[in-house]
């Protein structure tokens, strides 16, 4: 019994021991309480330092735009033909188309001299309305070397005002006489222009 009695204090020595050994393993040696979670330890790398570098805009010209002439194109104009151009084809002058002209007038036309004797220039005039003759004029008189003149020419009555009639003048070999009335106009160069009667 007494060797019983000295163990026990033994023991309970022992376990006292032990758990302050255990209490210091937990404080880690310098009394203080570590914690039995692993502790992270973050490495942070030192800011790295960005240069950025700023280049001065640089401002694009375009080239200034060259206008482009074209020559100016060269026109060729046939010259007029001088006024003593003769033709074998009659042109009347006087009156023009579309004139209102009086009861009596005159006819001026251009028209190269007949090489035959046998033709001359005529002036007939006849009313716009069906079944109408042609008026034989006063022969033309030549003015000058291409210019013919007949007057004076008839333009219908003294109740025609406001019709129209139409002027010819014609070169033919027909024999005709002032005041005749033919139904056609004589074979042969003609030109004819209509007038209003005023």
């Amino acid at each position: 019994m007494r060797g019983k009695g000295r163990i026990l204090p033994v023991m309970a020595l022992l376990a006292a021991l032990m758990a302050t050994g255990l209490a210091v393993a937990a404080c880690g040696g310098d009394g203080q309480e570590t914690s039995p979670t692993a502790s992270l330890t973050a490495v942070v790398s030192p800011t790295q330092q960005v240069t950025q570098t700023q280049s001065p805009p640089t401002e694009t010209v375009s080239p200034t735009p060259t206008e482009s002439v074209s020559p100016t194109a060269t026109v060729s104009v046939s010259p007029t033909p001088p006024e003593d151009t003769c033709s074998d084809t009659p042109k009347i002058l006087r009156p023009q188309p579309g004139e209102t002209v009086p009861m009596e007038t005159e006819v001026e036309f251009r028209v190269s001299p007949p090489e035959s004797g046998d033709q001359h220039p005529q002036v007939l005039v006849r009313p716009m309305l069906p079944n109408q003759d042609y008026w034989v004029q006063r022969v033309p008189t030549q003015e000058g070397n291409c210019d013919w003149l007949s007057r004076p020419v008839h333009v219908g009555e003294g109740g025609d005002r406001g019709l129209t009639f139409r002027v010819c003048a014609v070169v033919t070999d027909e024999v005709l006489t002032l005041g005749q009335r033919v139904f056609n106009l004589p074979q042969g160069p003609s030109d004819c222009v209509e007038v209003i009667r005023e």
